[in-house]
């Protein structure tokens, strides 16, 4: 992946909102970020929670992941699931 500054996030947003939105294996959602701007969330239907944003301050487009299917081990969260 080639960073370029004045990145588009919202043009990636839309792009990807538009290639699921006649899925029926996923939902997309944009929701404010904690760290400010907004975020993509792509859910499937089991509950997985994919989180796209953007992250200027790291120059990077963090991609991640969640599930609430599986525990941690004890010390990695505060309530013992993720």
């Amino acid at each position: 992946m080639e960073y370029v500054t004045g990145f588009d996030v919202d043009s990636l947003y839309g792009s990807m909102e538009e290639a699921l939105a006649d899925s029926s294996d996923f939902t997309t959602e944009r929701e404010d970020s904690r760290l400010g701007g907004n975020r993509l969330v792509i859910r499937d239907e089991a509950g997985t929670r994919y989180t796209i944003r953007l992250v200027p301050q790291a120059s990077k487009v963090q991609i991640a992941a969640s599930s609430w299917c599986f525990k941690l081990e004890p010390g990695q969260s505060d309530h013992g699931r993720f």
